[in-house]
This record gives C-alpha cells, sequence and structure tokens, in this order.
C-alpha cells in the first residue's frame, strides 16, 4: 500500500512540476507566442480572403458568360421594295443587348496568278431595319440596289477576264462590327466576316480593327459604275497598295 501511494505521489508531482514549466516557458515566450498566434490568424484570414476572392472571380466570370448575346450574321436574298436584294440577317440567340449600332467593311477581292488585291466597295448596303429586340431577329441590312451592282460586276469581271492572259477570280468580302451594351452595362464590340450568301464567323478584335483600318483609309469604288478598263488599271497599277492582304474565312 505504502509503495502504490508513493508512485502516486510521485506522479502527481511530475504532473506538477511539468505544468509548473509549461506556465514558466509561456511566461518567459508570451511575446513569441503572441506573433506566432497573430502570424497564424493572418495567414488563415488570406487564405479564406483568397479562396472568397477565387470564388468571387469565378462566379463574375459565370454571370458574364450569360450576359453575353449569341449573335448569327447571315447573308442571304432578302425581299425590299426593289425586289430582291443582297442583305445581312442578324439574329442574337443569347443575352439581350442594348443600343446596338453597326459598322460594315465591304470588299471586291481580285485574283490573278501573281496578284491578290482587295479593293473597298462604297454603297453596296445602304439601308436597314432594326427590330427593337433584344433578342431573336434584331436587325436586317440590305441594299436597294445590290443585286444590280453585284449583276454589273459579273458582266465587268467576265469582259476583264477574257481580256486578260491570266486565270483571274473575284468575290465580295463582306465584314460586320457590331456595338452594343450586355445586360451587365458592359459595351462591346464584335466583328464578323461574312461570305456572300454565307453564315459569318467571329474574328478576333484585332483581326476585325485592321480590316477597318483599311477600309476607313482605302480608296472606295461604286460597283455600280466600275468598269472592266477601270479594273484592269487598278490591277495593272505599280503603285497599288495591297489594302486587304489578308482573308478571314
Amino acid at each position: 500500500m505504502e509503495e502504490k501511494e508513493r508512485s502516486k505521489i510521485e506522479a502527481k508531482n511530475k504532473i506538477e512540476n511539468r505544468l509548473h514549466n509549461l506556465r514558466i516557458f509561456l511566461i518567459n515566450n508570451k511575446i513569441f507566442l503572441d506573433v506566432f498566434v497573430t502570424l497564424l490568424v493572418g495567414f488563415m484570414a488570406a487564405t479564406l480572403a483568397y479562396q472568397a476572392n477565387q470564388i468571387a472571380e469565378k462566379q463574375t466570370t459565370i454571370m458574364e458568360i450569360q450576359a453575353m448575346p449569341q449573335f448569327t450574321l447571315s447573308s442571304m436574298q432578302v425581299e425590299t421594295l426593289n425586289g430582291g436584294q443582297y442583305g445581312i440577317i442578324v439574329n442574337n440567340d443569347g443575352s439581350p443587348v442594348r443600343g446596338l449600332t453597326y459598322n460594315l467593311a465591304v470588299f471586291l477581292s481580285i485574283g490573278t496568278k501573281n496578284k491578290k488585291i482587295s479593293i473597298p466597295i462604297d454603297g453596296f448596303y445602304g439601308e436597314d431595319d432594326f427590330t427593337n429586340n433584344g433578342k431573336g431577329k434584331i436587325l436586317t441590312i440590305y441594299g436597294t440596289e445590290s443585286e444590280e451592282m453585284y449583276s454589273n460586276i459579273e458582266k465587268e469581271m467576265g469582259q476583264l477576264i477574257k481580256s486578260m492572259n491570266q486565270p483571274t477570280t473575284f468575290r465580295i468580302l463582306q465584314y460586320a462590327r457590331l456595338n452594343y451594351m450586355d445586360v451587365l452595362g458592359k459595351f462591346h464590340n464584335d466583328y464578323f466576316v461574312i461570305p456572300l450568301v454565307s453564315t459569318g464567323m467571329l474574328l478576333t478584335p484585332e483581326e476585325g480593327e485592321k480590316v477597318f483600318r483599311e477600309y476607313e483609309n482605302g480608296n472606295k469604288i461604286s460597283l455600280k459604275t466600275v468598269t472592266s478598263s477601270d479594273l484592269q488599271k487598278i490591277i495593272n497599277s505599280k503603285f497599288l497598295k495591297t489594302l486587304h492582304d489578308t482573308d478571314f474565312r
């Protein structure tokens, strides 16, 4: 019994000594422990803030994606007061847009064996019809004489090809810039290339800006009045600056 009591007393004394030493350690190192705890709390707070920021950024990205429209631009024949004419129809299957405006850049692209040039065209389109809807069919762009213009360039190009001793091709290149505000109030410029009588494709901002700079700075021709001799002079011009040397398809 005495041995057991002695063991209990010794164990109790050891525990008390350890607790005493721990209290002394904590008292003597209080400043270091305070700093450590402060750093630990700060680290945990920073980690939580970072995670919250990541979640907020993902939520913002999701909201921005959900707020974006989904444009489809189609080139086709549309009925006008002057009969069937070439037109561009803009549909939006995504979120509604506000304040929609547009700009067009249309080129006549001529290719020969040794040269490929694109000439800015003026007046191919000139009329539009906004539906005032934010979704669905929102805009139709058309030219009152675009069919006649295309028929004239076909005729003049036919004469030009006959007079040349090399294969020559031509086509109409069309580009559109849609300017609008999304449902979050953010302003956008979207660029598209629209092959004649086909569906358009989205361009990068850099590609689109390059095309419109070249169009705005170029000497424009009218397909209504241009002749094969005019086109021959343009093709043979030694000083012609190729305004548009990259076709986006």
